[in-house]
């Protein structure tokens, strides 16, 4: 799992925009001496969940219209979709410091923003 223990530098989200899979791991305390099949295994289940997130962002009613305009292009909706895996993730890591979590404008759909834990 390369570069899961190179981060010494820089911002947890940031390194969840630019490789959502090693971000999480760093979070979760995995190391990089993980099995590579097991590794595979959990970026087809991370693929499959910002799919997920992409449907319900996308037939999301009342969905603003900057949102509109930006969710056809496949770059920043792919941004936007790991910003929605950061944001949930640090929201049930870290469930007692909700006012550290990132924010966006205009807001997220409350379909794809946690805001409390079920």
């Amino acid at each position: 799992m390369p570069g899961v223990e190179s981060m010494g530098h820089g911002s947890q989200f940031t390194y969840f925009l630019t490789a959502p899979m090693q971000a999480f791991c760093q979070l979760a305390g995995i190391t990089s001496d993980i099995d590579t099949d097991t590794y595979a295994n959990a970026e087809n289940i991370l693929f499959s969940a910002l799919e997920e997130y992409e449907g319900i962002l996308c037939t999301s009613v009342g969905l603003n219209n900057v949102w509109g305009q930006i969710l056809p292009d496949p770059f920043l909706r792919r941004l936007i979709l790991r910003f929605i895996f950061c944001r949930a993730v640090l929201f049930y890591f870290h469930s007692d410091e909700h006012e550290h979590l990132p924010t966006c404008l205009p807001s997220l759909p409350e379909s794809v923003s946690q805001t409390q834990r079920p």
